[in-house]
């Protein structure tokens, strides 16, 4: 498969800025291996919130808590920062997941994640090359990355469009590499920075300009190479979250009679991610049904219209 067959420059540009290696937040921090504890998803975050949910031993929170009290949680890194087996593991035809925290599974064990999900329902090889902290900036570099090395059949993406995210690289915040940079007038010198103290670039308009570039970028770079796209937005899971009841006895509800594979046990699996802040068991079941409809899969009664059932 031929990259950007049409547009050889952008090709020769992206490179010499990124060079040939995949570099990401966790490569550049973890060393390939197996982890209990993660940025976001830390012993001492738990613990305080443990003894701060500990007063009300009812609530989902600490509930939540206490299943993974029971049900630690392994965090298998890979030489490029991704939760995946090592990529030189993998055949040459491959489905590729792209997003952020939530497609990594922060505060989730792997078989909880969508990524996982879809990938044992389709039986596919795939690599997640999803990256905390990230947003369609980077999920377009995985992207362009990884189109060098393996044939690609399918991207899922999932995104959370509405919280808009900026790539950083380390040399950016090294002083000495900076002040010999030609962006040493635009960019920062130090982390303590924040958008807003360099309002001239990092506004809320030009980020979004940046988003929407890297979205069509996203999008245009598939259709160019005959790979298929799906998307799911953070806020699409909000809909399933308000349809799909799997357990209902209603009589007039439409969605009683869900296939078994797509159901999901509310009653015993009903906890929040380990760090209360990422998404829930549930809310991964979700996109995961999100994308087997982008996929055209009927997850509701085969005799239910999927545009009545959604309403």
């Amino acid at each position: 498969m031929e990259l950007l067959s049409k547009d050889p420059i952008l090709e020769d540009l992206f490179f010499k800025a990124h060079g040939d290696e995949i570099v990401t937040i966790f490569s550049q921090i973890y060393t390939p291996g197996t982890y209990e504890w993660i940025p976001a998803d830390s012993y001492e975050k738990y613990t305080e919130n443990f003894n701060k949910h500990s007063r009300n031993k009812d609530s989902t929170y600490f509930r939540s808590l206490l299943f993974y009290k029971d049900n630690p949680i392994e965090y298998n890194i890979n030489e490029y920062g991704f939760r995946d087996d090592p990529l030189d593991t993998k055949p040459q035809e491959v489905d590729v997941y792209l997003g952020c925290s939530f497609s990594f599974g922060i505060g989730n064990h792997l078989e909880h994640v969508w990524t996982y999900k879809l990938q044992k329902y389709l039986n596919f090889p795939n690599i997640n090359a999803s990256v905390p902290g990230t947003g369609v900036i980077t999920h377009y570099r995985m992207l362009v990355m990884l189109s060098k090395k393996y044939k690609i059949r399918n991207v899922f993406h999932f995104t959370d469009f509405e919280q808009p995210r900026i790539e950083w690289f380390k040399e950016v915040l090294n002083e000495t590499k900076f002040n010999k940079s030609k962006y040493h007038n635009l960019l920062p010198t130090d982390e303590t920075v924040t958008p807003e103290q360099v309002e001239n670039m990092f506004n809320d308009r030009n980020i979004t300009l940046m988003q929407h570039l890297c979205k069509y970028a996203i999008k245009g770079f598939c259709e160019n190479a005959n790979i298929n796209l799906y998307t799911v937005y953070k806020s699409d899971t909000d809909r399933f979250n308000a349809t799909y009841r799997p357990y209902s006895s209603t009589k007039d509800n439409p969605l009683i009679s869900i296939l078994p594979e797509f159901s999901f046990d509310s009653k015993n699996l009903n906890f929040l991610a380990r760090d209360l802040s990422h998404l829930s068991i549930q809310r991964q079941h979700f996109v995961y049904l999100d994308f087997l409809t982008k996929l055209g899969v009927n997850i509701f009664n085969k005799n239910v219209k999927m545009q009545d059932s959604l309403i």
